[in-house]
């Protein structure tokens, strides 16, 4: 117990908890596309995707918290350009949903998602990025030491995964509610869903440089 009370009193475990919930359970690129993938090929079919999703995203973790925060500033463009290069590949990936929609074989494997899929999504999702850079000011104290940057790492990893069956079986849910014989249908809406989501990013991304250019101070 003495231990386990050591551990968490190395980092501000309620603070971080609480911007977790809002950060890794809200309707996300990641999780919007995890709840469509599931629905459209099930749990199992998706692990490849689960794990392209994940491993960039720890790689991350554990550079930004081992002192890559330092480099957030001098290159804000660059991780602006990650989450243009993102935001493009979620317009894509909604356009295979509509593709797939058309296509008379539903269990196509061309219109399946893998690893490279996530592992594409993952790494250039400047939002993923921001998350993390704002998760360790809150998260570490004075008690905090490299340990607990591998502790955090696998909180935020086992959090996000949780997150990410629950919008899974969301999806998978969604997908019996409406049936085999509307699979057409299913695969329009995962489509627009997706798009709506790059859409959604892609505004964020052009009203913060048109604030920029014209010097309007941000809300």
């Amino acid at each position: 117990m003495e231990f386990a009370n050591t551990i968490f009193n190395s980092f501000n475990f309620w603070s971080w908890f609480l911007l977790m919930l809002g950060m890794q359970y809200s309707a996300g690129p990641a999780n919007i596309f995890l709840a469509t993938a599931v629905g459209k090929m099930g749990f199992r079919n998706s692990i490849p995707l689960f794990v392209g999703l994940w491993f960039p995203a720890i790689v991350y973790t554990l550079l930004i918290g081992y002192g890559f925060n330092q480099v957030n500033k001098e290159y804000e463009l660059f991780f602006d350009l990650l989450t243009l290069i993102g935001t493009l590949y979620i317009f894509y990936l909604g356009y295979r949903f509509f593709v797939s929609s058309t296509k008379q074989d539903a269990n196509n494997r061309e219109q399946e998602f893998n690893f490279k899929d996530g592992f594409i999504l993952s790494t250039f999702n400047g939002k993923l990025i921001a998350a993390i850079l704002v998760m360790y000011p809150v998260a570490l104290n004075e008690q905090s030491t490299g340990s607990t940057i591998l502790l955090i790492t696998f909180l935020f990893f086992l959090n996000g995964l949780i997150a990410n069956i629950l919008w899974g079986l969301g999806g998978k849910l969604f997908s019996r509610v409406m049936g085999p014989e509307n699979l057409k249908l299913q695969n329009y809406i995962y489509g627009l869903l997706l798009i709506g989501v790059a859409g959604w990013m892609l505004y964020l991304l052009v009203i913060k440089y048109i604030k920029t250019a014209f010097k309007i101070p941000f809300a």
